[in-house]
């Protein structure tokens, strides 16, 4: 009969309790083993010297600490998607509503987040604060109705949510680089085309490239 394994734990020189472990439960592993494909993980093994015994101990210490940090690191990785996925949630809704009055506080409900730490949390994964990337979108839905419609200008900067015509000018010079009216206009010439807005073609985005000219503004909130 084979003799059970007797293992020994210690931890800073202090001796824990002993136990058995029977022959069957090597053969069980073993057997586990061949039908899973499962191999035990291999353990360092000491010797208890002072005791003068050659039983092989066990220190549990690195794979607790490896246990240990790949748990942290899967509860890491977690929460950082869980996160990620409710800006995702408040940037769509920014998507969805750029056209309509937005606040801080309501965008950032979307999120379940404060103001603050969702304002702070926006920047960090997005490289825009909320405020940025909503002026963004507005400018861009401009752009498209300035060049495919023949609305006036001023019947564009309510459309697509701007409140102040003269707001609407600056922060579209500041991210296209002309004045809308201007902006309209040098499109329209460099497609060649006469006759009103509404013909145009859909405008490739070389053309978007091409005469937007988007300037960095730190200061913006």
């Amino acid at each position: 009969m084979t003799e059970p394994v007797v293992v020994r734990a210690e931890k800073s020189g202090a001796c824990w309790p002993t136990f058995s472990m029977p022959p069957s439960c090597s053969v069980g592993a073993a057997r586990a083993s061949a039908n899973t494909g499962f191999v035990p993980p291999a353990f360092p093994l000491a010797t208890d010297g002072r005791r003068g015994s050659d039983l092989p101990v066990i220190d549990w210490r690195p794979i607790l600490g490896s246990l240990l940090a790949a748990s942290a690191a899967a509860r890491e990785e977690r929460e950082r998607a869980e996160l990620r996925e409710r800006l995702e949630r408040a940037r769509r809704l920014i998507d969805a509503r750029y056209d309509q009055p937005l606040e801080l506080e309501q965008i950032a409900r979307a999120a379940c987040l404060s103001p603050y730490h969702f304002h702070r949390l926006f920047r960090r994964e997005f490289d825009d604060t909320p405020h940025q990337y909503l002026t963004r979108r507005r400018v861009e839905r401009a752009r498209e109705l300035l060049l495919r419609s023949d609305l006036p200008i001023t019947d564009v900067c309510f459309r697509v949510g701007f409140q102040s015509l003269g707001s609407f000018s600056a922060l579209f010079r500041r991210h296209a680089g002309h004045s809308p009216a201007r902006y309209r206009a040098l499109v329209v010439q460099s497609l060649g085309v006469d006759g009103p807005a509404p013909l145009l073609a859909p405008i490739p985005s070389c053309f978007y490239r091409m005469f937007a000219h988007p300037r960095a503004d730190a200061s913006a909130v």
